[in-house]
């Protein structure tokens, strides 16, 4: 075959075989350092946020430290969401130092993961705090405290849950 259909030959089976994915190759990585290094920064410190939420409310059950971790996150995750969005901003930093460090030419892609990190923080805030009612409605049981319903109350003349806030009419 000659030289110059040869890039039209299919590559052979043996080839395939012995290359690395794409994300584990040291030119992916040396391409992308910015990227995975906010990447970890951005774990890190979600991470920490996470655990500090739930250090400060230990009182609570596990499915409440889990509820305010996520909340944490959330909290901060849906500010960063829109800082990632600001156009005058990102300009700005593009003339200082910052563009160095921080890969600011992928903001869109960033701000898709954070919008999926929202999801999953959701998610793990709402089961969590299903959950938590779910066990607090179970201890109040188990000390003899009555349900609303066994209490003689009806919905909408004051009555809510331990985690809730009490509506009067």
């Amino acid at each position: 075959m000659s030289r110059a259909a040869n890039w039209l030959k299919p590559p052979d089976l043996d080839e395939k075989k012995h290359h690395a994915p794409r994300y584990l190759t040291r030119a992916y990585w040396h391409n992308n350092s910015r990227k995975l290094l906010f990447l970890c920064l951005y774990a890190c410190l979600s991470l920490l946020l996470f655990i500090g939420a739930m250090l400060q409310h230990s009182h609570g059950g596990a499915w409440y430290m889990v509820a305010k971790g996520c909340g944490q996150c959330l909290n901060f995750n849906c500010t960063f969401i829109m800082v990632l969005m600001l156009r005058r901003c990102l300009t700005w930093l593009r003339a200082t130092w910052v563009v160095r460090v921080l890969p600011l030419d992928q903001n869109i892609l960033l701000h898709q993961i954070v919008g999926y990190a929202i999801l999953f923080y959701t998610l793990v805030h709402t089961t969590a705090h299903v959950f938590n009612f779910d066990v607090e409605h179970q201890w109040l049981q188990s000390v003899g405290v009555p349900a609303d319903h066994e209490a003689g109350h009806r919905l909408g003349e004051g009555t809510a849950s331990v985690t809730g806030s009490s509506c009067r009419s």
